[in-house]
């Protein structure tokens, strides 16, 4: 069973053991891990067992006299060179007795007690009983009995707490270093041993444990010395000097304690910062190294030095290289430097860290999202992400991100490895246009046309069964689709149809025309073949599109004529001829007149067509003969209505055309309008007369007056020739 004191004084402790004779042992340990075992028996201090004592054998009999200088240094060397007991190589070189070490040590025993009394933040227990715990003293441990008093403990602790005050109201630190002057001590002020340790690199404390006086009376010796003024404390900045002579000498604790004591004192020196951090790395003492390095780096930020806060950080990260947020820490520092490749490679061993750490998703996410600002194209964030997003349900996210991995391979000249990643995003959502697109893109690229062509059917065919074809956004996204079949597979009739008629809906005939174009070649015949009927359609609608394409036209007819539909390949082309002369372009008017002339001789149409031409061109015989012609045959096949039209320009054109006239009232004749035809008839008849045709001119006066018997003219004439 222990007890503990937290809160009593040491000194309390002590007085409380001895007035109540208590039988045990006392444990004291101090903050920082030193440790020290006392036995009371009785209320005395018998025996103690330290970790480390304050004052090694030699040095004991040293300070007490029994042995000189020499003896003590060549006791020392033995002891580094073989490891034996110092009181062993005393004894065994003659230099002291028994009693002699006993002394030695019972001086020792007594200067570890009184420097418990230095000792800080301390954590004491009482373990009863006897004999000494068995776990810390070992039979010689115990050979030697102290019979120490505690009285005598805390009066002798309480002198030299006084000659403490009074040494540190002079030297306030004991890592305070001490320099001579100039020219050095003068002889007589001090020990000579004592003046010889003054150097200007060790501390009061140092020359005073190295001494051959008792510690607090050298300590006492040196701090009249500086009061005196015949030595100096070092100012902060030679302290770190000697610092950097520590460092030199391996000697890191010395190093560090000059340090901080150089801080402490006000010395602001980056460098300074670094050192102390490096002190307690060196030192094995990480968890200080640590917190020095992210002190280092605050600081540095503060006076606006990113360079040496980045190297304090990369310096806390080697002994922290799981601390997530300190490496996000120097990753987002080098991002403000500009270093974003640095800082991706930062932020790539983070991401690692996390994973190797077990981290949820939750908080891995932000870590590559963070990565890939830096890195758009780091494959494996890019893979990884998505993988998360997956994992949480979030499709879309999760797509985005394997989007951006193909593009990422594309780039890099992969696109197998890009059409795997289009697949997979497919197969997460079968209806995901632009996948559908871009993996439709990448198999054309890939010379992979008949894929490429599936993918864009399949797209189209996603946004007609979504219902997403009434979107005008997406409208223009099929309209993309459809080009890029055509364009993959020209002969999809179907493709340039669809393209067409949706050009012809968003007023964009240009386009619509051209892809009726393309809808037309797409059913060119092989050579030798007749086209198919399909073809009409699209030569139909671009003439209805751009009525003055005359070349379309005739390809039009020329499609009619090859499916034997004579009719419309006449019809066309007359309407070819009617477009030509629109234009002012009377060449390709007449030559389309007389191509369907050639196909349907007797189509009168063509033939006014040619006759109204040579009129307006001021071909006057042409004109009339024409018309003459035209109007004779319409009257052979009973057209009487259009050959007396047809006849009556002609005669108009040329009066004295017997031949015409005559026709004409033929013509006016069977069309029963017989008083036009009776006063031709006898205009016909006054023409043979004057040819001296008196026989035809009777017939025509003849039946002229048949037709209206009260013809004056024709009565007149009849009554001239007698009749």
């Amino acid at each position: 069973m222990s007890e503990t004191a937290p809160i009593i004084e040491l000194p309390d402790i002590i007085q409380s053991l001895q007035n109540k004779r208590w039988l045990g042992t006392l444990e004291v340990v101090s903050g920082t891990s030193r440790r020290c075992f006392l036995f009371f028996r009785e209320g005395l201090v018998q025996h103690r067992k330290m970790d480390h004592s304050q004052v090694i054998l030699g040095r004991a009999l040293y300070e007490l006299g029994l042995i000189d200088e020499a003896d003590y240094v060549m006791t020392l060397v033995d002891h580094e060179r073989t490891g034996r007991r110092l009181g062993e190589v005393l004894v065994e070189l003659g230099l002291v007795d028994r009693d002699s070490i006993q002394k030695a040590l019972h001086f020792q025993a007594r200067e570890d007690i009184f420097d418990l009394f230095t000792w800080k933040n301390l954590d004491v227990r009482f373990h009863p009983g006897d004999p000494p715990l068995p776990a810390v003293f070992a039979p010689e441990d115990t050979e030697l009995r102290l019979n120490i008093s505690g009285m005598s403990i805390l009066m002798e602790a309480a002198r030299r707490a006084d000659e403490w005050e009074l040494v540190r109201s002079v030297i306030p630190h004991e890592h305070d270093v001490l320099a001579p002057p100039p020219g050095g001590l003068p002889e007589g002020l001090v020990d000579r041993r004592v003046a010889l340790l003054i150097d200007g690199y060790r501390s009061a404390y140092e020359i005073a444990k190295q001494s051959p006086l008792n510690t607090i009376e050298a300590l006492r010796a040196l701090a009249d010395l500086v009061k005196a003024g015949h030595l100096t404390i070092l100012e902060p900045a030679e302290l770190a000097k000697v610092g950097v002579e520590a460092e030199r000498d391996e000697d890191y604790e010395k190093a560090l304690h000059v340090y901080e004591l150089a801080a402490d004192r006000g010395l602001e020196h980056l460098d300074l910062y670094r050192r102390i951090a490096l002190a307690y790395h060196r030192l094995g003492r990480n968890k200080e190294a640590l917190d020095r390095w992210i002190a280092v780096a605050d600081r540095c930020a503060r006076l606006d030095r990113r360079d040496l806060a980045i190297s304090a950080l990369r310096d806390a990260l080697e002994l922290a290289p799981e601390d997530l947020e300190l490496r996000r820490r120097l990753a987002r520092l080098l991002i403000e430097c500009g270093l974003e490749r640095d800082a991706a490679i930062e932020y790539r061993t983070l991401v690692a860290t996390a994973e190797g750490l077990g981290l949820k998703p939750d908080a891995l996410t932000p870590l590559l999202q963070e990565l890939l600002e830096l890195a758009p194209t780091d494959k494996p964030a890019l893979e990884r992400l998505a993988q998360l997003h997956l994992a949480e349900d979030d499709m879309i996210q999760a797509m985005g991100r394997l989007d951006d991995l193909a593009s990422v391979l594309l780039d890099e000249e992969r696109p197998d490895e890009a059409v795997a990643v289009y697949y997979r995003i497919l197969d997460i959502d079968s209806e995901n246009l632009d996948a559908h697109l871009r993996l439709a893109q990448t198999l054309a690229k890939m010379g992979s046309t008949d894929d490429a062509v599936r993918e864009y059917r399949r797209l189209a065919d996603t946004l007609y069964r979504s219902g997403l074809i009434a979107n005008s956004i997406n409208w223009s996204f099929l309209i993309q689709v459809y080009e890029s079949i055509v364009e993959l597979e020209p002969s999809s009739t179907p493709a340039w149809e669809w393209l067409a008629k949706a050009y012809v809906e968003n007023e964009q005939l240009d386009l619509a025309v051209s892809r009726y174009e393309g809808m037309a070649r797409s059913l060119e015949p092989a050579q030798g073949e007749a086209p198919p009927p399909e073809m009409l359609q699209p030569l139909r609608r671009i003439v209805e599109l751009t009525p003055d394409r005359l070349d379309v036209r005739r390809r039009l007819a020329e499609t009619h004529l090859a499916l034997n539909q004579t009719e419309r390949a006449v019809r066309t082309l007359r309407e070819l001829a009617e477009r030509a002369l629109a234009q002012a372009q009377p060449a390709d008017a007449r030559e389309a007149y007389e191509d369907a002339l050639a196909v349907a001789p007797f189509d009168m149409d063509s033939r006014r067509g040619l006759a109204a031409m040579a009129e307006r061109a001021g071909n006057v015989d042409e004109a009339q003969l024409g018309w003459k012609l035209i109007g004779a045959m319409c009257l052979r096949a009973g057209l009487y209505e259009d050959a007396a039209r047809d006849l009556r320009r002609a005669v108009q054109l040329r009066q004295d055309d017997a031949e015409a006239l005559y026709d004409l009232a033929r013509a006016e004749d069977q069309r029963s309008a017989f008083r036009s035809a009776a006063a031709i008839y006898a205009r016909y008849a006054e023409l043979m007369l004057a040819q001296g045709n008196q026989g035809l001119a009777r017939e025509a006066l003849e039946r002229a007056r048949a037709l209206e018997p009260s013809h004056s003219q024709a009565n007149q004439l009849l009554a001239r020739l007698g009749t």
